[in-house]
């Protein structure tokens, strides 16, 4: 077992927006609700591995069963993803 640290542990925003990706993705192949307890579980198990391993998105897609999308590879802008999101002021220095 590998130790981990706090920065390790520590998520960033763009992390955040790693693991919503990926929670809608599986969400949409599995045809669970937002709002549903699997999707919680889900969204946990998300970031536990995003806390505890490499944070590479075709990995945790494949761990979680869900098939990259061909051509994913076109990277959205981080600025575009955060855009609509609420950030509180503490996590805005």
């Amino acid at each position: 077992m590998t130790s981990t640290t706090f920065h390790d542990a520590f998520l960033s925003p763009m992390d955040l927006v790693l693991a919503k990706r990926i929670l809608d993705r599986i969400c949409a192949e599995r045809a669970l609700e937002m709002d549903s307890r699997e999707a919680d579980e889900l969204a946990a198990s998300v970031i536990r591995e995003l806390q505890h391993g490499p944070r590479d998105e075709e990995r945790l897609m494949t761990l979680f069963g869900v098939a990259p999308k061909p051509g994913r590879h076109a990277k959205v802008p981080a600025q575009e993803m955060l855009s609509g999101m609420e950030m509180p002021q503490h996590a805005i220095r």
